[in-house]
């Protein structure tokens, strides 16, 4: 599970989706939070329900939706989740790497 950003290359003004597909847990309750720069984002987060797959495990996606400013370059985005059969929470990370608009 890795945090995909969409797209690869987002530009500053520019609308772009940080996700993560969760798969093959159970039971289905799951704690998912992203953070930018170790603050918590509300604002443009999706968690979808999880889903039963045929394997009997579950599934779900996760996204943050945001246009980056020229501050958010460099910015580190984290998605933890928590899970009742992890010890600890897993953190997946990404550090924004932004283009100028029209480049």
């Amino acid at each position: 599970m890795f945090i995909k950003c969409d797209p690869p290359q987002p530009k500053v003004g520019e609308k772009c989706t940080l996700s993560l597909y969760l798969s093959d847990f159970c039971p289905d309750h799951v704690s998912v939070t992203w953070h930018r720069n170790s603050q918590r984002v509300h604002t443009g987060v999706f968690i979808s329900p999880p889903a039963l797959n045929v394997s009997g495990l579950y599934s779900l996606w996760t996204f943050v939706q945001l246009t980056p400013t020229e501050e958010d370059h460099g910015s580190v985005f984290e998605c933890l989740v928590a899970h009742s059969a992890q010890a600890e929470p897993e953190k997946r990370v990404h550090t924004f790497s932004l283009t100028q608009r029209g480049k």
